[in-house]
């Protein structure tokens, strides 16, 4: 093997790397699928993955070849991530070329957002609506979630044309959600803020970087684990000092807000609330439209499992057993089909993960209620941890024959 053709392989190995980290691959699955490409190609690699940096090392007979690519944390591309998987299959399978595969990973690497920005923040206010009825929200409590995530969804489309915004994107969203409740409390609407609150919120809650920084420590992948919880740590920090500073100014100008009970849906609306969930996250997570139906079932197997369980056991239970049931199923979809789990599973988690629950616990600390904030902080990790469990007795139970 020549220099040249060493070199062309690391070059595409360090690529790969990097598209599957931007595209919202794990420590544990990332460094796998490395390994997998790099043993193909007749080389021996150690690879190492955190949030912020990937480390590529080539061992040979004679030296040691080094890579080292200060990366960004990226967002979960359901359909860039599926593109990538398929070609390192076609690679693996020898029908493409290095220089085929380099040529082709650059046309994905490029590739723009598969729907435009008005769809993009209508997915943001839709997610918010279906969230509001799913938190057990009225009428009133879903049309204000639906119409203040604009907020967060106008500000996630601009950010990407300012990139000072993204440092104060969470804080600015959950003090300028916070204020608008104040201010339509102040004219007399009475709704359930906390809902309104939450749902407004929740796509920029990082309950799904939390739930994967424990999958990481669990799976002895401690610097990326460690890195990826402080980052889902001090996101919750800045969305909790937002919604704190959104209170002491609504608190001067408009004078306490009231809480008043939400009249919920009846739990026949769930149905059409998950479907648009469903659809929402098909988009948010820029999947390919046609793999709404496996979106759509993920969320169907996630929340009924949920729901069924929790009609006679505890919530711990329940959130393991519909983890574990997601997680299999998910890993069943990928051996079927051979492709990516994260079709399924992502979308599938994201209904169960605490995030919420940590946000409750933060700001129940930031209004000196310390007692009842560790409590509910220590439920959000105790989630979390649940969650991992049941993904991994899925993954013993049921491989999924890829590490995507």
């Amino acid at each position: 093997m020549t220099t040249n053709q060493i070199n062309k392989k690391i070059q595409l190995i360090t690529r790969i790397g990097v598209s599957l980290h931007k595209y919202g691959a794990n420590a544990q699955r990332l460094e796998a699928s490395l390994t997998t490409i790099s043993q193909h190609l007749g080389l021996n690699g150690n690879f190492f993955s955190t949030p912020t940096y990937l480390m590529i090392a080539i061992d040979s007979d004679e030296e040691q070849i080094n890579s080292h690519v200060r990366v960004t944390p990226g967002d979960t591309n359901l359909s860039s991530l599926q593109d990538v998987d398929q070609l390192v299959d076609k690679l693996i399978n020898n029908e493409v070329t290095v220089e085929e595969c380099l040529q082709r990973l650059a046309i994905i690497q490029s590739s723009p957002f598969k729907y435009p920005g008005l769809i993009q923040i209508l997915s943001f206010m839709s997610t918010s609506g279906a969230l509001a009825i799913i938190l057990q929200g009225g009428l009133i409590e879903t049309i204000l979630s639906f119409i203040l995530s604009f907020i967060v969804g106008f500000l996630a489309w601009f950010k990407q044309f300012n990139i000072k915004l993204t440092e104060i994107y969470e804080f600015f969203c959950s003090f300028l959600v916070m204020l608008s409740c104040y201010i339509l409390s102040y004219h007399e609407l009475q709704f359930n803020y906390q809902t309104v609150l939450i749902s407004s919120l929740i796509v920029i809650i990082p309950g799904l970087g939390l739930t994967t920084a424990m999958n990481e420590l669990a799976t002895q992948n401690l610097a990326s684990g460690t890195a990826r919880l402080m980052g889902a740590l001090i996101d919750l920090f800045k969305i909790s000092f937002g919604i704190l500073l959104g209170i002491e100014v609504g608190k001067m100008y408009f004078g306490e807000i009231e809480l008043s009970a939400a009249l919920p849906f009846q739990y026949s609306m769930m149905i059409p609330a998950l479907i648009v969930a469903s659809l929402s996250f098909t988009i948010i997570f820029n999947a390919r439209i046609k793999d709404f139906g496996f979106v759509l079932l993920s969320g169907i197997i996630s929340l009924g499992s949920l729901y069924l369980c929790q009609l006679h056991m505890t919530q711990v239970l329940s959130i393991f057993i519909a983890s574990f049931t997601i997680a299999f199923s998910s890993n069943l979809f990928a051996r079927l089909s051979n492709r990516p789990s994260a079709i399924m599973l992502v979308p599938g988690i994201i209904f169960l993960v605490p995030g919420s629950v940590g946000l409750k616990g933060l700001n129940l600390i930031l209004q000196n209620l310390y007692l009842e904030g560790l409590a509910t902080g220590f439920q959000m990790f105790l989630i979390a941890i649940t969650i991992v469990a049941g993904m991994f007795l899925a993954n013993v139970m049921m491989n999924p024959r890829k590490t995507l």
